[in-house]
């Protein structure tokens, strides 16, 4: 607007002047919220599980996802599916098939770390679990 004027000034030039009239108003200060997450450190195998999904492009307009379970302790991949489809059922049949491999017998010491993304349906993981 001032420069139409024929006024030249820069940023700074106004600013200062707004500011020598009272008409600059303070910022808002935003406050950063730091949340800290306790990390529960494995202290052997078959302790504490991570479940993943990896989105892989194949060809030019496919995509396939790879469910994966890995043991946070040795870092062994104890099951994996891949799959054209990527929804809750996949989720639980993984989890299901890394349970049944390793725990043979019906007793799951486990802890299972799930990310966020797509995986926000853990509730609905764990209730399909529980039903079996």
């Amino acid at each position: 607007m001032l420069h139409r004027s024929g006024i030249t000034a820069n940023r700074k030039n106004v600013y200062r002047r707004l500011k020598l009239a009272n008409l600059i108003r303070k910022g808002s200060v935003r406050k950063r919220v730091i949340i800290k997450r306790i990390l529960s450190l494995p202290e052997r195998p078959d302790q504490l599980r991570q479940q993943d999904i990896t989105y892989i492009r194949c060809g030019q307009d496919r995509w396939r996802y790879l469910f994966s379970i890995l043991d946070c302790y040795t870092r062994e991949l104890l099951a994996y599916i891949f799959s054209i489809q990527c929804s809750t059922d996949e989720a639980i049949r993984i989890l299901e098939i890394a349970v049944v491999e390793r725990f043979p017998d019906g007793i799951i010491p486990l802890l299972l770390v799930l990310q966020q993304g797509v995986m926000v349906v853990h509730s609905t993981i764990l209730i399909g679990l529980s039903t079996d």
